[in-house]
């Protein structure tokens, strides 16, 4: 288990501290249940203009979101199981409403809005430290800064791991994938391929999603050590 706690100096760097210590839960259930179709939650420390292309694609189509604002916050917890500082879930209603009548400009100009934000939270700068040696990987093939999360039609939720320094182009392909997962679980039947990975029978409050470049599809990652817990 380890605490993590994002923070930000000075000089402009990003700390991610990793060090034993309490358990706090993340973000609660009750935080993502909200009424707008897209929920932004950003640590206090993160640069509010990695949002504005997206903020402003969602207000040209008319998408309503809810933005708040977080202090900084411990967690100990599985390293991939903790939030990001940048937290974006995306309700129900964005995937029924939006994406499934949006045109063809409205949907790239959004996809190409989330991809640009990913990318722009890749380039911030981390450090990590830990209270003790190889406690924690110095380097994640996974962004500390930035994830998805969203919930499935059976309620479970699932969190999408965005890798951690590819090209914009890249980013691009990934979030079609990730849109395009959650839009056809929405509008098919149980034979989606989201409901396909992730079985008949939810057990876990949150399922980690990951992209598999040789496939270019959504995988459920299966974490090495012990049960997925919250």
């Amino acid at each position: 288990m380890a605490l993590h706690v994002l923070t930000c100096n000075p000089q402009g760097f990003f700390i991610l501290n990793l060090v034993s210590a309490l358990f706090r839960a993340p973000y609660s259930d009750a935080r993502m249940e909200t009424p707008a179709p897209v929920l932004i939650m950003r640590q206090e420390d993160i640069p509010a203009d990695i949002l504005s292309e997206f903020t402003e694609a969602l207000a040209r189509f008319e998408i309503p979101f809810q933005h708040e604002t977080t202090e900084r916050r411990a967690f100990a917890a599985i390293e991939y199981l903790v939030p990001t500082a940048l937290v974006l879930f995306f309700a129900k209603p964005f995937f029924e409403g939006f994406l499934k009548k949006a045109g063809e400009d409205a949907y790239a100009s959004t996809k190409s809005a989330i991809a640009s934000m990913a990318a722009k939270a890749a380039s911030l700068r981390i450090r990590v430290l830990t209270s003790a040696p190889h406690k924690v990987p110095l380097e994640s093939p996974y962004s500390r800064v930035i994830s998805f999360y969203s919930n499935t039609k059976s309620g479970e939720r699932v969190k999408f791991l965005m890798p951690s320094d590819v090209s914009l182009e890249v980013y691009e392909r990934i979030v079609h994938s990730m849109l395009t997962l959650m839009r056809e679980h929405f509008e098919g039947d149980s034979d989606d391929s989201l409901s396909t990975m992730l079985g008949s029978n939810p057990s876990r409050p949150l399922r980690l999603l990951h992209f598999d470049f040789a496939s270019e599809s959504w995988q459920v990652m299966a974490l090495p050590y012990g049960k997925q817990r919250q």
